[in-house]
């Protein structure tokens, strides 16, 4: 097996940017049911904000930026307050002395997202749907793109197809402007209309079943390009579960999930990171699973808050590692594991069926 490490270029986590204030309006979206602090509040007051009005994300950032700018303009003598600074400038500008310029742009700010938070609200949701997507709901998209398809309920016995159209009833023609039914995931760019890769099959149910009666992680491979390229992909454990889950917490606190495709983006490349456990590249075999680990050693396992950005560290050194620097590579191997991850939930959900384990019995 070909050495493929990660432990050599190793480097500690960056420091946290100075001044940045970590309170409820840094995040984005604020998360229901957050409560502001009075002090917030009256920051939020100053430019226009009245109480039950949404948040704009990113808004303590903005409003850092607004006070360092005037605190520039300070020092270079271009301040325009209603009162002049003293000669020892103070280390932050009060808000109630920011320019008027500085403070225009902070209330278009808050004028602005409250005339379209309903409306990126709804989009949220419709994208929520769209990600949490199953099996079924993708057979009922491609029926009403006018194809039969044939269910299985849980009896194992096929659903009635839907029926074919009259032949004496010409087709109607869709109305071009009339919405369409999405044809691909908004996310992976699957073709909805191709078989479902991630329903069990019964080799599927009774690996999955020795694995976890044996206390193992459930492993399966997935071929690339006739063959030429293998991966295989393990389960995770619940404390990499649970950094996964830390991880993103933090990305969302310094700003790098701003929206739903961040979210599912960095979620699936710290899943992929955790789980691929073998690549066959090249006529070599690399021991992925083997170099993370090693990577991973010394981390605490019970403080989640210990972790630190490990898991964004992983991800950037095994993108910059000859395969999985590659572009493609990267997005073949993602794909595999969205699929990888629907087939173990699909096998978690179907567990309590009486003959789940009756693939095993010989």
């Amino acid at each position: 097996m070909a050495d493929f490490t990660l432990k050599d270029e190793r480097r500690p986590p960056p420091p946290a940017a100075p001044g940045l204030r970590q309170t409820p309006l840094g995040q984005m979206p604020l998360p229901p049911g957050t409560v502001l602090m009075e002090s917030e509040k009256r920051e939020l007051r100053e430019f226009g904000w009245k109480e039950g009005d949404p948040v704009p994300p990113g808004f303590a950032q903005a409003l850092a930026r607004e006070k360092q700018a005037a605190l520039d303009d300070a020092h270079s003598g271009t301040f325009r307050g209603p009162q002049p600074p003293p000669l020892k400038m103070p280390q932050e500008v009060p808000i109630d002395k920011l320019p008027a310029e500085h403070r225009a742009s902070l209330e278009k700010m808050i004028a602005d997202y409250r005339n379209v938070a309903p409306q990126i609200a709804e989009i949220a949701k419709d994208r929520e749907r769209l990600a949490a997507m199953d099996p079924s709901i993708q057979e009922a998209i491609r029926v009403a793109q006018g194809q039969r398809v044939e269910v299985t309920g849980l009896s194992g016995a096929p659903t009635a197809a839907a029926p074919p159209p009259a032949a004496d009833k010409p087709a109607e023609r869709p109305d071009p402007d009339s919405p369409r039914p999405p044809t691909r995931c908004p996310h992976c760019q699957w073709e909805l209309s191709q078989p479902d890769p991630t329903k069990p099959t019964k080799e599927d149910e009774a690996g999955f079943v020795v694995a976890v009666l044996g206390g193992q992680r459930f492993v399966k491979e997935y071929a690339f390009m006739g063959g030429r390229v293998r991966a295989a992909f393990r389960s995770l454990t619940s404390p990499q579960e649970g950094m996964v889950a830390a991880q993103l917490s933090r990305d969302q606190r310094d700003g790098r999930v701003n929206n739903i495709d961040d979210l599912f983006r960095l979620t699936l490349s710290y899943r992929l990171a955790l789980s691929l456990d073998v690549l066959v590249f090249g006529g070599q075999e690399l021991a992925i699973g083997k170099a993370v680990d090693d990577f991973l050693v010394g981390q605490p396992m019970g403080a989640m808050e210990e972790y630190d950005d490990r898991l964004l560290e992983l991800v950037k050194k095994l993108q910059s590692r000859v395969p999985l620097s590659s572009a493609p590579v990267w997005n073949m191997l993602a794909d595999a594991c969205r699929q990888f991850m629907t087939l173990e939930r699909s096998l978690q959900d179907g567990a309590y069926r009486p003959d789940f384990s009756s693939a095993t019995e010989g």
